[in-house]
């Protein structure tokens, strides 16, 4: 009787894995769900992607499923993600991932992990063609970091086209953004606490850049205590 038993749970335990499978099966899927993409080759010097022109291994929101190790790039030219699909080797390789339904994705590059978002493409006062921001802080204030290319055209010995990368930094403050191109931008934000900033600024020895994401950061972090 016991061997009966052992049997029927054996069977059992085999269908619950099945239709677990089934149901990761189903939700990937919905990755494939998106238009197929091509790389069209050009005598434009460079890329048009993020960091560079390698797939690399990210995590995504999508659809409300948060889904690790697939391998995406960002194209910031055109603002598209494109994934790698290996679920299906019968479907294309290649998938713009559908924009509608991502939310934000992680990429790792070496060991930098940059997230973006989506939650701050429709705030007035942004660039309308970024569609994901870089979130560098997350906290009472935010800083985002979009980015873009464009073609410079004969750039290269005045012959070629160039891609030309576009950066613009924001710091968010009560859901407005304030543009940050230099420590003069920063300190207009919070123009009644000049002076305490000036001198934490001093104090730390601290390069207001916008690219310098680590001093960046501590000054925000000052300025939310303020």
């Amino acid at each position: 009787m016991r061997y009966y038993i052992a049997i029927l749970l054996f069977i059992a335990n085999l269908i619950t894995i099945n239709l677990n499978a089934q149901k990761i099966d189903v939700k990937k899927n919905d990755l494939l769900n998106g238009r197929l993409y091509q790389e069209k080759r050009t005598n434009i010097v460079g890329h048009p992607f993020l960091k560079d022109d390698k797939f690399h291994s990210s995590n995504i929101y999508y659809k409300g499923i948060n889904y690790e190790n697939l391998l995406l790039k960002y194209n910031i030219f055109r603002q598209e993600i494109i994934y790698y699909q290996e679920i299906d080797i019968e479907q294309p390789r290649f998938i713009l991932l559908n924009l509608d339904y991502l939310e934000k994705f992680e990429i790792n590059y070496d060991s930098d992990k940059l997230l973006f978002t989506s939650e701050f493409s429709n705030l007035n006062g942004l660039d309308s063609k970024i569609e994901y921001y870089q979130l560098i802080y997350d906290g009472n204030f935010k800083y985002i970091k979009g980015s873009e290319k464009r073609i410079e055209k004969l750039a290269v010995k005045n012959r070629y086209d160039q891609y030309v990368e576009n950066n613009y930094y924001y710091l968010i403050v009560n859901n407005k953004p304030y543009r940050i191109k230099n420590r003069k931008d920063f300190i207009l934000v919070f123009s009644n606490h000049k002076k305490e900033i000036r001198k934490f600024i001093k104090k730390n020895h601290l390069k207001i850049k916008p690219w310098s994401h680590g001093d960046i950061i501590k000054l925000i972090i000052f300025c939310e205590s303020l």
